[in-house]
């Protein structure tokens, strides 16, 4: 079974994922969850919807693609999509902690108030736009079932270039990566990350963190984000 995310079950026992997120919690600049609703986007093995649970979240849904569909492939066969059957990567850590997270299945084109409910104070999109053919539709469809109040925390890929260029370009600019990568499409600038949140309908948008810089854990692969913090 492989992880995508490395999550702790107790002192001496750790689940090794792909990527190592303990680190760099605080870049996300997550409020305070004592007591909120929290909308988990995209939780593959679940390390962040089991990090509000235990911040004191009051409750949290975790979504993610049923198990044959476990990226957005646009017009390629389902098959080629590597699917990880059940995500067993988040069930078995869902037990061993004894979490309450509530698990769902569904295609986050699918969101909506009777899937989902509405009212969330906070929603989390981590890494998962870069999947997604039509990035602004989805966060479109997340800020109709947030609270007023709320915020949605967004992290995404910016890639090494866009994130040179970011300091001296201000025009928003996407590269289409589609090509590249089965289940990768939209690199977007910092910038082009900004707007988009602006054209999905969130009146207010801010950059909390301009490099994020997450490496997967064999060392060899260094993967740059941006972190933006959107209000409905």
């Amino acid at each position: 079974m492989r992880f995508y995310h490395t999550i702790d079950i107790r002192e001496g026992l750790t689940l090794p994922g792909r990527y190592d997120h303990r680190p760099f919690v605080n870049a996300y600049g997550f409020p305070d969850v004592r007591g909120k609703s929290v909308l988990d986007v995209g939780r593959a093995s679940g390390f962040f919807s089991f990090h509000f649970e235990r911040a004191g979240a009051q409750s949290v849904v975790a979504i993610d693609l049923p198990p044959d569909r476990q990226k957005n492939v646009v017009g390629l066969d389902q098959g080629d999509a590597g699917a990880d059957v059940g995500r067993l990567d988040f069930f078995l850590p869902h037990a061993l902690l004894k979490s309450a997270v509530k698990p769902l299945w569904l295609d986050v084109a699918d969101i909506s108030p009777e899937t989902v409910g509405t009212g969330y104070d906070l929603a989390f999109v981590g890494s998962l736009l870069i999947h997604l053919a039509d990035p602004m539709g989805v966060l479109s469809k997340v800020r109709k079932v947030m609270a007023p109040d709320g915020v949605c925390v967004i992290a995404n890929p910016i890639g090494r270039a866009e994130h040179i260029l970011s300091y001296v370009i201000r025009k928003p600019l996407a590269t289409l990566v589609g090509t590249d990568s089965k289940t990768a499409w939209w690199l977007p600038n910092i910038a082009c990350l900004k707007l988009m949140c602006l054209r999905a309908g969130f009146s207010r948008v801010e950059l909390k963190t301009r490099n994020l810089p997450l490496r997967r854990r064999n060392g060899r692969s260094l993967v740059r984000h941006a972190v933006v913090h959107a209000w409905p």
